[in-house]
């Protein structure tokens, strides 16, 4: 039977205040705004180029002979997976989806998800799979993901496309390729035809169009964030990058983002903090310095308070990229 600590009690509000970043009624998520065509493009064309960077891609494979072996997750990236053979059962905070043959999942960063393995024919059988771990921000803070109503079951012609990707990441067929420039731009465009896709196949949230329109009047503010992620960080010195006053960068912030300027310095610092407990080995004291908190206690707590555990445990459970 599944563990009741898969989820927290508050798993609806930790969705819509961690996953997505605001507060809304959990019953509102899934609304999405359908822009005109050449709005949109309108607004993704002011978009400087750099702009949009990729984080993190990371594919995995998978092939066992267990049937229902279960575990729970929460990672700092988005999830792809395709089922090859078998099945995945898939419970995140309001859905769940069987997964079958040729299909895929899909789902957002820090979303609490319980994933079930079933085998072609149990109790022994064979369950195979592929995954990519890939992460994009938006201004070097704000998560791609979040401007989308991603699907969380993605159909068999789509998820052959993405599988087809991930498989040649993991064939790695380009370090034969002599020129590391080659390797690296081909990396690359696989990432971003990912992320082509996914765009593709999902819906644009309202809160993404009111982030797009804000973006460039907020992009000089949240960069300096970026760049100043271990040191102390204050609203005047973002306003002042955004050229605004306090008062006025305060309420256009909040308007656009869902949080108080230092609310949301305090989820990019826990955010970031997430990212290196996965895929680091550095020591939780020196995380907490690199992303701004002075004390390792005060660093803990709040952790603990943003994710429901404390720093050491998420990276116990979270810290395999086994899909």
């Amino acid at each position: 039977m599944p563990s009741r600590g898969c989820y927290h009690e508050r798993s609806q509000v930790y969705f819509r205040q961690v996953v997505l970043g605001m507060d809304m009624p959990i019953d509102n998520i899934s609304e999405t705004t359908a822009p005109r065509n050449d709005a949109l493009a309108e607004m993704l064309s002011a978009l400087p180029p750099e702009a949009l960077r990729m984080d993190f891609l990371e594919p995995g494979s998978l092939t066992q002979r267990v049937d229902g072996t279960e575990h729970c997750k929460t990672v700092p990236y988005m999830i792809i997976a395709q089922v090859l053979q078998g099945a995945y059962q898939v419970t995140c905070p309001g859905a769940a989806a069987r997964i079958g043959e040729g299909e895929a999942f899909l789902t957002p960063a820090h979303l609490p998800l319980r994933i079930r393995h079933r085998t072609d024919t149990p109790p022994k059988g064979l369950m195979r799979a592929r995954w990519l771990h890939f992460h994009f921000s938006l201004y070097d803070t704000i998560d791609f993901g979040t401007l989308l109503h991603l699907p969380l079951r993605v159909r068999r012609h789509d998820a052959k496309a993405l599988g087809d990707i991930i498989q040649e990441l993991l064939d790695r067929p380009a370090d034969h390729v002599a020129n590391p420039f080659e390797r690296y731009v081909r990396r690359q465009e696989l990432g971003f035809k990912v992320l082509r896709i996914v765009c593709g196949i999902s819906a644009v949230r309202a809160s993404g169009i009111a982030l797009l329109r804000s973006g460039p009047r907020l992009a000089p503010a949240l960069r300096y964030l970026h760049e100043h992620l271990d040191q102390v960080i204050t609203v005047a010195a973002l306003a002042n990058h955004a050229h605004m006053s306090v008062s006025h960068f305060h309420a256009f912030f909040r308007k656009h983002l869902g949080l108080p300027p230092m609310g949301y310095v305090k989820r990019v610092r826990l955010r970031r903090a997430s990212e290196l407990l996965v895929t680091t080995g550095l020591p939780v004291s020196t995380i907490a310095q690199h992303v701004g908190f002075a004390n390792p206690f005060h660093f803990s707590r709040e952790f603990k308070h943003h994710f429901s555990v404390p720093p050491t445990h998420y990276r116990r459970i979270h810290g395999s990229l086994l899909v």
